[in-house]
């Protein structure tokens, strides 16, 4: 398999150190098609998210901004927010959830 038909997948890691569980997860938001296009939604736990590839746009209750190749975003828990891609190129991020 190529590098290329890797990216077309969505991949997930989860390790436990015994004071902290963390998912790290690489996304390609071609891969998930609309799923993430205006879906509002929050977690119960923190999020830093680094844009590997794209651009992104962040709307949060009181702000929108954009986040391109090498941004990191860090997310409160139960904070509403939608991310969706901001331009027709590839977006891959990577997502860190502290659970």
């Amino acid at each position: 398999m190529t590098s290329d038909n890797k990216k077309q997948y969505n991949c997930s890691y989860i390790t436990n150190i015994p004071w902290l569980t963390v998912s790290i997860t690489l996304l390609n938001f071609a891969s998930l098609g609309h799923f993430l296009i205006n879906l509002r939604h929050s977690h119960p736990f923190m999020e830093l998210l680094y844009v590997q590839a794209g651009k992104l746009c962040v709307q949060l209750p009181d702000s929108e901004f954009f986040l391109e190749k090498g941004d990191l975003l860090y997310l409160n828990a139960q904070v509403p927010h939608i991310i969706t891609p901001a331009s027709e190129e590839q977006v891959e991020t990577y997502n860190m959830s502290f659970l």
